[in-house]
């Protein structure tokens, strides 16, 4: 039972970021980011993408070399969780307390944001704008956060790089059986502060005065998060990047025109983003652009993993029907169809990992001496647990990284049970990725009816439509997601946040036809080890 292995571009397909090397070599960069979508229902309608919104920008950032923060309602520790205002502010001050002149602070809102009526204007005739975290009162401004009082603490750290990032006006603030008539139906989120933004620091919003900010499911984001995130992955126009560096001016000019077009467009209304405040050009990190990104058609074989040479195959974006038809022969009933779009191309191993491969990385034998297995360089790697299959891929990317060879924002890692069965299918849509024959399996792949009751070695089998070996038969593979009956359809799907057992594909060399179908899925311990379990 196995598992595949991963190559990972983090940052998007045109290349990686590092650190700017014009910075101080003793400057760090920090980031807070904070995501709200579950309101009180008699307060705040709930959102769709906030939480998904901060966790991919914390992903990218941590490719860029940030120490980050996340808050959101699934936070793995209560203390992350943005519940109350004073949540919020306790994790903002622990972030900005130990910032000196040579760092990097990002603060990043995303959630509801509401004026209130009973505010007097200030001086500029402007109203403060309120963040909502979790448990917001509308009737209660202590339980809100002034993004004023955000942007004071901000300042007064001793950063010399601060920027705020505010995706806080969203479409539809109030459930539509609740009209809160304390609550300004249309928000100037910038007006009140345009001219009171201190020095040194720059704030951009995610609309402009009287507008609102749209989140889309054909996105899976706020229009605002996923333009910026496709900027600071490497995805904008190669003009966008002078000198190859995540430039401030020119991903604020990027986000804003691609946002109020896209918007102008999909829904013809107005959202144009807008930055405030004045600082000097900075960079978030270094682009550089690598032979080793993309792929150019499915399939592409490339050979990465330094001195152990293992072959990867390019799987493009796609969409895909994942699990199997009602009248498919032989099917389970925890494969119900659901559609997936996979967003970003990724390179998948060419074979299950090897004895050989796994040596080199972790230095043991844990398949030594136990039954039903054949030893040798070019057999698959066995009585590998999950656990023990992710400490594989940490390692390996450890050691690439000390060594030059893979740089900051790629990563190894195990494919989602989605990407697993988008690359075994390759394209097609029947119960084996050659067809609906069963009689033509043999040629295919290691299983009961021809294996001899032991594994075999990779590759020796015919490849899939893209290249890939294996995929039915031989050993059991590994994928990232925890089990759930119902499998997760839609964008970029990873499966539930928790659970008992973890999911592993393919089928074995000790299954029948039946169990080394495409949709065919089974889970358990991730502690579990076997004479069929790999990846």
């Amino acid at each position: 039972m196995n598992f595949r292995l991963w190559f990972w571009l983090c940052l998007g397909l045109f290349g990686f970021c590092l650190p700017l090397p014009g910075a101080s070599a003793q400057g760090k960069k920090y980031a807070l980011l904070v995501g709200v979508q579950k309101y009180d229902a008699s307060q705040l309608s709930p959102l769709a993408y906030a939480e998904r919104d901060a966790e991919a920008l914390g992903e990218v950032l941590k490719g860029l070399e940030f120490d980050v923060k996340v808050m959101t309602s699934s936070a793995p520790i209560p203390s992350l969780e943005p519940v109350l205002a004073e949540d919020i502010f306790r994790q903002l001050d622990r972030r900005l307390a130990t910032l000196t002149r040579d760092d990097t602070i990002l603060i990043f809102l995303s959630g509801h944001g509401v004026q209130l009526k009973s505010d007097p204007p200030d001086q500029d005739g402007g109203k403060e704008t309120y963040f909502c975290p979790q448990r917001a009162d509308l009737g209660n401004r202590d339980s809100l956060v002034p993004i004023s009082e955000v942007m004071r603490r901000l300042a007064a750290s001793g950063a010399g790089k601060k920027l705020l990032l505010v995706d806080a006006c969203r479409d539809e603030v109030e459930p539509k059986d609740v009209r809160n008539k304390s609550v300004e139906k249309e928000l100037d989120p910038v007006g009140s502060i345009r001219r009171r933004v201190p020095g040194g620091m720059m704030a951009l919003f995610s609309c402009s005065a009287k507008e609102q900010s749209f989140e889309l499911e054909s996105l899976g984001h706020s229009a605002f998060s996923y333009h910026l995130l496709k900027y600071l992955r490497g995805e904008a126009d190669t003009f966008r990047y002078p000198r190859q560096e995540l430039s401030l001016t020119e991903m604020v000019s990027y986000v804003t025109r691609e946002t109020r077009d896209f918007i102008d467009g999909r829904l013809d209304k107005d959202q144009t983003p807008q930055m405030v405040g004045k600082a000097n050009e900075w960079s978030l990190g270094r682009l550089l652009v690598l032979g080793v990104t993309e792929g150019t058609r499915a399939g592409e074989v490339r050979t990465f993993a330094g001195d152990s040479q293992v072959k990867f195959c390019w799987c493009p974006p796609g969409s895909f029907r994942m699990g199997s038809p009602p009248n498919e022969p032989g099917r389970y009933d925890d494969e119900t169809q659901v559609d997936v779009r996979l967003s970003r191309g990724f390179w998948l191993g060419q074979t299950e990992v090897t004895q050989g491969f796994w040596q080199a990385v972790m230095g043991t034998r844990p398949w030594s001496g136990e039954s039903n297995v054949r030893e040798g360089i070019n057999y698959p790697a066995t009585y590998v647990s999950w656990e023990d299959a992710v400490a594989f891929c940490d390692r390996l990317t450890s050691r690439e990284r000390a060594a030059g060879r893979l740089p900051a924002g790629w990563s190894y890692r195990l494919p989602t049970e989605a990407e697993w069965e988008y690359a075994c299918r390759a394209g097609t849509s029947t119960a084996y990725s050659f067809g609906n024959v069963e009689a033509r399996l043999g040629e295919f792949a290691w299983y009961s009816a021809n294996a001899g009751g032991h594994t075999h070695e990779v590759g020796t089998k015919a490849a899939n439509p893209w290249g890939l070996y294996d995929c039915h038969g031989n050993v059991w593979e590994w994928v990232q997601d925890w089990f759930d009956r119902e499998l997760a359809g839609g964008l970029d799907p990873t499966g539930p946040t928790t659970g008992s057992n973890r999911v592993y594909r393919g089928g074995g060399w000790f299954n029948s036809a039946r169990d080394v179908r495409s949709a065919s899925r089974i889970y358990g311990d991730p502690s579990r080890r076997g004479n069929g379990l790999g990846f």
